[in-house]
């Protein structure tokens, strides 16, 4: 699978602030401490967690390519007495979306797929609103966000849509930039990366997911939807942060609005170290 590594897509800018806060308080427990690494993180994690009203989260660490830590903090839902544990399922949100190139990259390693291809050599119906860019449009230019078009989001909240629908209706979204003139971030350009994907491989999106990365990393407790997660005993509820307190919000259904490729993953810390694991190697 080294085309994976040839392939690095951006997450989206909106990630949220708790990430970042933890990736820096263990880069610097780590460079601080000589005997143990860790010490002091729970103290510093649920500080964070406390200071940015974060219910629960979970983390995991890898050093020197072994898991020194996988843990889970705090509460699967605010005013429960649920515990969050390695285990628990959250939704990854767009880190989805490395699981969409990491799948595209493996067609591109069988040959089936070439990156600098126009997708319509594909997909014959692929249409954009500009007929240039549907006859230049490449896998490349998908997942790297340079397609011209703006994020057109209202499309993947209004209307629910099965994935060749909402390729279908792309021929009346217009652009807001020039082909390849520069990065605009968009989930509905990795929902077609995903249809795309799975059309070249004679299946879908899902099926790709589960038997090319799912399953080869024993990623267990990994979903590709919403009701898969529920159907987990052990999974996190969304949240959301409104002056000042939170509470929890409905589940988003990327795939009832035909845009799973760019959101729709449940996983969980110890999942996620093994797929971490996977590009470290």
């Amino acid at each position: 699978m080294s085309q994976l590594t040839r392939l690095v897509t951006r997450c989206t800018p909106l990630l949220h602030r708790w990430l970042l806060a933890l990736t820096l308080l263990l880069a610097a427990a780590v460079s601080n401490a000589s005997t143990d690494p860790l010490a002091g993180i729970d103290e510093q994690v649920e500080r964070v967690m406390a200071e940015l009203q974060i219910p629960g989260a979970a983390l995991g660490v890898i050093v020197d390519g072994k898991v020194i830590l996988a843990r889970g903090y705090g509460r699967r839902e605010v005013g429960s007495a649920s515990r969050v544990t390695a285990d628990t399922v959250f939704s990854i949100a767009s880190m989805s979306k490395s699981f969409t190139s990491a799948v595209l990259a493996t067609l591109v390693e069988e040959g089936k797929l070439d990156w600098d291809r126009p997708v319509r050599q594909y997909l014959p119906q692929f249409e954009m609103y500009d007929p240039a860019v549907t006859q230049q449009l490449t896998a490349r230019d998908l997942l790297t966000h340079r397609t011209g078009m703006p994020r057109h989001d209202f499309l993947r909240f209004s209307t629910h849509l099965q994935p060749a629908e909402l390729v279908a209706r792309l021929r009346y979204l217009p652009p807001n930039r020039p082909f390849r003139d520069g990065y605009q971030y968009s989930n509905i350009m990795y929902a077609v990366a995903g249809y795309v994907a799975g059309e070249v491989a004679g299946t879908n999106w899902n099926e790709l997911v589960r038997v090319r990365l799912f399953e080869p990393l024993a990623m267990h407790n990994s979903t590709t939807s919403v009701t898969e997660s529920l159907r987990r005993a052990d999974h996190a509820i969304p949240h959301l942060r409104e002056q000042g307190k939170v509470r929890t919000i409905p589940f988003y259904d990327h795939m009832k609005f035909g845009v799973a490729p760019g959101g729709a993953i449940g996983s969980s810390a110890n999942d996620m170290l093994k797929y971490l694991q996977l590009y470290l190697n």
